[in-house]
C-alpha cells in the first residue's frame, strides 16, 4: 500500500492551500499572489518560486502580512523545488532550510503563533521530515508540535480540525519509505495524548480508523504491554480495523494487530494477582485470514508473512530434540515440542551409523537433514510409548522434557514421532564412549578415533567418510571406507577437501559416533588473498600540510599468511572527487611494507582520501580510506558562563520550574581583551 500512501501525502499540500483560505485574509486582493498560490497548490514549486520572486515585496501596496507571506513562500517553494531534484550536492537545499529555521528562531516568541507562523512551522517540519534523504524526526517534530498547538487552540474549528489531522498524517508516514517500513520505523512515534485528541476530533470513519491505528502503535511503543495499557491497545486496534473500507494503512493495521494478538493478546491473572500476557492465536488467526481475504498478493506487502503465519498457527507438529550424546547407563532425556496435536507415538529404533546411513545426491548435511536418509528400520523398536500432550485446541505450542524410564545399551538410535501413521519428526540418540574428530586441508583429510573417557586411540575402527561436492547446481555424495591405524588415525592424502562438506562415521564393537565439517575451499581470490593495513600519521590534515603514510601488506597461501617481500605494486591516492592526486610504482621492502609522503595542495578538496593498491595486471590489492582533509579556522574568542555571587567551593542551587536564573556571560579574545558590542544569542535546552 506504499504507493497509495505516497499519493495521499502528495495531496495533503493541495488540501492545505484550500483550507488556509479561511484564516489567511492576506491572500485576498492581489492577483499575482493568488496566481503564485495556485501554482504552489499544484506542486509546481519552481514556477511558484518564480512567481513569488516576481512580486516586489517593497511595493507600498502590500501589507506587512503580505510581505512576510511572500518572503516565507519563496523559501517554502525553493526548498520543495530543490528537494524534488536529484542534485547530489545537498548544500543549496540545506542553506534554504537553515534560512527557514532562522526565520522561525528570530521571531519574537512573546507574540505567540498565528496562522501564518503555523504554516511556516509546518513547512519547516516538512523540510526536516519529508525533503529528500532527510528524515530528521526530532527537528521536524519540534516544528510540527508548535503548529499543532496553534491549531488545537484555534477558534476556526473546521479548518483547525483538518489542519491538525493532516499534520499528524504527514508526520506518521515515513518519507521515501522502503518496502518494509511503516509508522514508527524511522522513530516517528507520535505522543499518545496528541493521538487521543485526534481520535476525539476525527469526523470521518477513515480519519477515526487512522487515528486509532496510530494510537495503538504509540501505546505499544510507550508502555509495551502492561495492565494499564493492555485494554487500551486492544480497543484501539479493534476500532482501527473496524471498517469495511480498504484505507491506505488498513493492511498495516491488520498486520500489526495480528502480530500483537499472536504474541501478547491474551491477559491472564496469576494467583499472586499479577497479570500475564500470552499469545491469543485464535484471535490472531482470524485477523490474518481477514487480511488475506481483503488483499491479493500484489496489493499488500504483508501477504507473504500473513500466509506463513496462518500456516504456522495451523501446522501439526511434534518435534524431538536431544541436547548431547550420553554415556552408557545414563538417563536418556528428550525434549518434545508439539502443536495442534492431542497425542503422538514415540518409537526408538536401534541403528548402525556406518551401515544404515545412505546419503543421496539430494541429501543435505546441515541441521541434521542427513538423518532423513536413514530408512525407517523394519525391526521392532527398542522403546515405544504414546505421548499425551493435553492440547487445549487453542493452537498453543507445548513442550516438555521426556525421560526414558530405562537406560539404553551402548549404540546409536533413531527416534521417530508420528501420528495417524504419518511421521512428524525424527532425531538420533547416541550412547557411546567412542569419539571421532576430523580436520581437513585443501588436499588432505585427517580423522582420529579415540576413547572419550581417557583419550586413548581406538585402532581398527571402521570409518566411513561421506563427501558432498557441488557440480553447478547439483550436489553429489561420495563415500570412502577406511580403518583406523594403531594411533586411531585415518589419513586420506588424495581427498580433495576444499569446497566440500564431510560427514564421518566411526564404529567399533558397540561404540559409534559421527562428526561433520565443511571446508570452504580456495575460491578465487582466497588462495592469494591480500591483506593490507594502511594508516597515516594523523587522521585529519589541512591544505598545504604534508601527509606521511605507511601500508603493511600480507598475502595468503595454503600454510597461512606470508610476507610478499619485493612484490611490485601500483599505488595511488584518490581525492573525494575521484581524481588521482598521487601515483607511483612501488616495490615492497623485506618486511612487506611501503611508505610515502604527499603534500596537500592549497586548493585540495575537503573530504576523505583513499589509498588504492593494485598488482601489475591491475588486479585489486586494497582500497582503504587513508585520511581526510578539513578546513580549520582558529577560534578568535571564547565564551564562559558563571553563576553570580557564588563563593568558592559553593554549589549552585538547582532551579525549579518558575524560578528566575541569572548567569554572567564573559566573552574575551584569545589574544586578550574583552569582546565589546557583540550580538549575543542564547538558547536554553
Amino acid at each position: 500500500m506504499t504507493d497509495m500512501i505516497r499519493l495521499w501525502m502528495g495531496s495533503c499540500l493541495i488540501v492545505t492551500q484550500c483550507l488556509l483560505g479561511a484564516v489567511t485574509p492576506w491572500l485576498e486582493g492581489l492577483p499575482a499572489l493568488t496566481e503564485a498560490e495556485a501554482l504552489f497548490a499544484r506542486g509546481a514549486y519552481q514556477r511558484s518560486l518564480e512567481a513569488y520572486q516576481g512580486i516586489d515585496v517593497k511595493d507600498e501596496a502590500l501589507t506587512a502580512q503580505q510581505q512576510r507571506w511572500i518572503l516565507f513562500r519563496r523559501l517554502d517553494s525553493q526548498w520543495r523545488s530543490l528537494s524534488a531534484t536529484q542534485q547530489p550536492d545537498q548544500g543549496p537545499l540545506m542553506e534554504v532550510g537553515r534560512s527557514l529555521q532562522r526565520v522561525v528562531d528570530d521571531r519574537d516568541a512573546s507574540q505567540g503563533v498565528d496562522a501564518m507562523e503555523a504554516a511556516l512551522l509546518e513547512s519547516l517540519g516538512d523540510f526536516w521530515w519529508t525533503s529528500r534523504n532527510r528524515r530528521q524526526w526530532n527537528q521536524a517534530w519540534s516544528a510540527y508540535q508548535r503548529a499543532l498547538d496553534f491549531w488545537a487552540g484555534s477558534s476556526e474549528l473546521e479548518v483547525a480540525r483538518d489542519r491538525f489531522l493532516n499534520i499528524l498524517w504527514k508526520a506518521s508516514a515515513v518519507p521515501q519509505a522502503r518496502p518494509y517500513e511503516m509508522y514508527g520505523s524511522a522513530g516517528n512515534y507520535l505522543p499518545v495524548d496528541v493521538l487521543e485528541q485526534a481520535t476525539r476530533i476525527a469526523r470521518t470513519p477513515e480519519d477515526r480508523s487512522h487515528a486509532y491505528y496510530l494510537l495503538a502503535r504509540s501505546l505499544q511503543q510507550r508502555w509495551g504491554v502492561q495492565a494499564r495499557s493492555y485494554e487500551r491497545i486492544l480497543r484501539a486496534f479493534e476500532r482501527a480495523t473496524d471498517t469495511s473500507t480498504q484505507h491506505a494503512w488498513l493492511d498495516d493495521a491488520l498486520a500489526q494487530q495480528a502480530q500483537w494478538l499472536g504474541s501478547q493478546g491474551r491477559a491472564e491473572q496469576r494467583e499472586d494477582g499479577r497479570w500475564s500476557f500470552l499469545p491469543d492465536y485464535p484471535a490472531a488467526l482470524k485477523v490474518w485470514r481477514r487480511l488475506l481475504d481483503l488483499y491479493d498478493k500484489e496489493e499488500t506487502r504483508h501477504h507473504a508473512s500473513a500466509t506463513r503465519s496462518v500456516e504456522e498457527i495451523l501446522k501439526v507438529r511434534a518435534d524431538l530434540a536431544v541436547d548431547h550424546a550420553f554415556k552408557p547407563d545414563s538417563r536418556i532425556r528428550l525434549h518434545v515440542r508439539w502443536r495442534n496435536i492431542e497425542s503422538f507415538q514415540l518409537k526408538i529404533y536401534s541403528m548402525d551409523l556406518v551401515q544404515d546411513l545412505a546419503l543421496t545426491d539430494k541429501g543435505q548435511l546441515g541441521s541434521y537433514q542427513w538423518i532423513r536418509s536413514v530408512e525407517t528400520p523394519s525391526q521392532e523398536p527398542v522403546f515405544q510409548e504414546t505421548v499425551e500432550t493435553e492440547d487445549l485446541g487453542r493452537h498453543d505450542p507445548g513442550h516438555k522434557e521426556w525421560v526414558l524410564k530405562e537406560s539404553l545399551p551402548e549404540g546409536a538410535y533413531l527416534a521417530i514421532a508420528s501420528s495417524g501413521g504419518k511421521e512428524l519428526s525424527r532425531e538420533w540418540i547416541l550412547v557411546s564412549n567412542l569419539m571421532v574428530t576430523a580436520r581437513a586441508s585443501s588436499n588432505r583429510m585427517l580423522v582420529w578415533v579415540c576413547d572419550a573417557r581417557n583419550g586413548r586411540p581406538i585402532p581398527h575402527a571402521t570409518v566411513r567418510l561421506w563427501q558432498q561436492t557441488r557440480r553447478g547446481r547439483e550436489q553429489q555424495w561420495t563415500s570412502f571406507d577406511r580403518q583406523s591405524d594403531a594411533e586411531g588415525l585415518v589419513v586420506m592424502e588424495s581427498a580433495r577437501a576444499d569446497g566440500s562438506s564431510w560427514l564421518i562415521t566411526a564404529s567399533k564393537d558397540d561404540g559409534q559416533n559421527l562428526t561433520m565439517l565443511h571446508h570452504p575451499g580456495n575460491r578465487r581470490g582466497q588462495q592469494d588473498q591480500w591483506k593490507v593495513y594502511a594508516f597515516s600519521d594523523r587522521p585529519a590534515y589541512r591544505p598545504e600540510e604534508t601527509v606521511y603514510w605507511k601500508a603493511i601488506v600480507r598475502q595468503r597461501d595454503e600454510s597461512g599468511y606470508i610476507t610478499p617481500a619485493q612484490a611490485d605494486l601500483k599505488c595511488r591516492i584518490v581525492d573525494p572527487r575521484g581524481a588521482t592526486v598521487f601515483e607511483s610504482q612501488v616495490t615492497l621492502n623485506a618486511f612487506g611494507s611501503l611508505h610515502g609522503q604527499w603534500e596537500i595542495a592549497s586548493d585540495a578538496p575537503l573530504g576523505m582520501y583513499r589509498l588504492e593498491l593494485k598488482e601489475k595486471d591491475d588486479q585489486w590489492v586494497a582500497n582503504h580510506t587513508l585520511f581526510r582533509v578539513e578546513e580549520y579556522k582558529l577560534p578568535e574568542m571564547k565564551l564562559s558562563f558563571d553563576w553570580p555571587d557564588l563563593e568558592e567551593g559553593q554549589t549552585p542551587e538547582v532551579p525549579r520550574p518558575g524560578d528566575s536564573v541569572s548567569l554572567d556571560l564573559q566573552a574575551s579574545y584569545y589574544f586578550g581583551g574583552p569582546v565589546t558590542d557583540a550580538q549575543v544569542q542564547v538558547r536554553v535546552y
